[in-house]
């Protein structure tokens, strides 16, 4: 089943997910060896190479009671929660299995008449921008890398559980926004997808001006990305933001405006000085038309070299 025929079925009726991938696992009583030793302890997606048998004991429970929707043995998959154990690398594949493993177990059960979907699981891991830990921009690459993984196994909708601050949800957002060009090893960013997320997210009451431990807000974020990799600007993003009332003048916590960062990242090279020097035009005449100076920091360039990712 597509997300499409998922999206058609939530107009017409009320569609059940399953619950807690971990407690459930808890309860089947696995040893340190089942998760692959003592260097594994906690790593619940590791049981995808150990004890797959064990992840599909969960995925069948729910199904067999009449769930809809089943979620990917996912949560802290991200290459930066995976590198704790020593395999950020393997972030990619161990995506593709969590969700290629659900798909596989959702198509024994699906019918025409009751259709069921693999729901790709994304938690806010144990690295928090709201604690200062990791950077908008270290955070949108890891959940790219996540969503990538589980795209390419076959998942439909996406389900993000947030840690309630404002940068993990677009950053968040802004990945699963993102679509595979046609080199699989590129993410190209696709901002219409990003900016009907970001709606979804307001619609719900996210504030776009909430700002984390560091002071990014949401549009420092968006800023910070469009430097991140050189693949693209964020221009109708970043746009759609001030739009719904994100503030331009907005300060991190060294002192700099999204205007600051953008012009800051115009002394760097290739794609990232081309898509900072885009972004720093359109936030100069955003801020000419609400009659606010963008006038240069005098030591801008001497905080962007602290700052930048």
């Amino acid at each position: 089943m597509s997300n499409s025929d998922f999206l058609e079925t939530l107009k017409e009726r009320i569609v059940v997910f399953d619950g807690a991938m971990g407690t459930n696992l808890q309860v089947q009583n696995l040893t340190l060896d089942d998760f692959g030793g003592l260097r594994f302890e906690g790593c619940n997606e590791n049981l995808l190479v150990t004890r797959p048998d064990a992840v599909e004991n969960v995925h069948r429970a729910f199904l067999d009671i009449g769930c809809d929707v089943i979620e990917t043995n996912s949560f802290n998959g991200t290459p930066i929660d995976f590198a704790e154990y020593d395999i950020g690398d393997k972030a990619y594949e161990m995506n593709v299995l969590a969700a290629s493993l659900a798909k596989r177990i959702a198509a024994d059960y699906s019918t025409r008449e009751k259709p069921r979907w693999v729901a790709g699981s994304m938690g806010p891991g144990r690295k928090l921008p709201t604690l200062g830990h990791i950077s908008f921009v270290e955070l949108k690459a890891a959940y790219a890398e996540q969503v990538r993984g589980l795209l390419d196994g076959g998942a439909d909708p996406f389900i993000v559980k947030k840690d309630g601050t404002t940068s993990l949800m677009i950053a968040a957002g802004v990945s699963l926004g993102a679509v595979r060009g046609e080199d699989p090893n590129l993410v190209k960013p696709n901002e219409e997808g990003s900016i009907e997320i970001v709606k979804l997210l307001l619609d719900r009451g996210v504030d776009l001006n909430a700002a984390n431990e560091v002071g990014t807000t949401a549009l420092i974020g968006a800023v910070l990305s469009s430097q991140g990799a050189g693949n693209g600007t964020r221009e109708k993003l970043i746009a759609f933001l001030v739009e719904r009332g994100a503030k331009l003048d907005a300060r991190d916590k060294k002192g700099m405006t999204a205007l600051d960062h953008a012009r800051a990242g115009e002394g760097a090279k290739a794609n990232r000085a081309v898509d900072s020097a885009t972004v720093a035009r359109l936030l100069e005449r955003l801020m000419t038309e609400r009659g606010m100076s963008t006038a240069p920091r005098a030591d801008t360039n001497a905080a962007a070299a602290n700052a930048a990712p």
